[in-house]
């Protein structure tokens, strides 16, 4: 199972370092692909403030936002119930020092709880956030950032 974060999954929707390997991870994973409704929500926000700041056009954010919703479906939405919430509260306490934000902690603890649902199947947790992708692995799960691994490697991660 592939587990997105905002910051890898808006790649797929914004010309930026690590694109051309989403779009290629979706080709491979997609129906592996999961979410949540909050990582959804902060790709929109994130697109929004790549429009505001002139990095989109107002025809390419439209564009952009339009295939998000299409492509939406095609995800598995994992809902974020209390026991998902109750772990996020518990990796404030434990990474508070780190600077990670709410949004990271909360998909951090989605993707914890993911894996535990299924903890025989591989689980990689995309982000291209770094403080993210270390929080994650010191929680255990693989990681992938698509602005600097191969999708070979992704590859071989969602194989083992």
């Amino acid at each position: 199972m592939l587990f997105w974060d905002a910051s890898a999954l808006v790649k797929a929707y914004s010309a930026e370092d690590g694109s051309a390997c989403v779009l290629g991870a979706f080709k491979v994973t997609r129906e592996r692909g999961s979410l949540t409704d909050f990582v959804a929500l902060e790709v929109l926000t994130v697109l929004s403030k790549h429009w505001r700041t002139k990095r989109l056009t107002r025809a390419e954010y439209r564009t952009a936002v339009a295939e998000f919703v299409d492509d939406y479906e095609l995800f598995y939405n994992l809902e974020v119930r209390e026991p998902i919430r109750r772990n996020a509260f518990h990796l404030a306490q434990s990474y508070r020092t780190t600077g990670l934000g709410a949004m990271d902690l909360l998909h951090l603890a989605s993707a914890l709880h993911a894996w535990s649902a299924k903890p025989h199947e591989p689980l990689v947790f995309a982000t291209s956030d770094a403080l993210l992708q270390t929080a994650a692995r010191a929680e255990g799960l693989r990681t992938f950032n698509p602005e600097t691994d191969s999708l070979s490697k992704l590859l071989k991660l969602l194989s083992r």
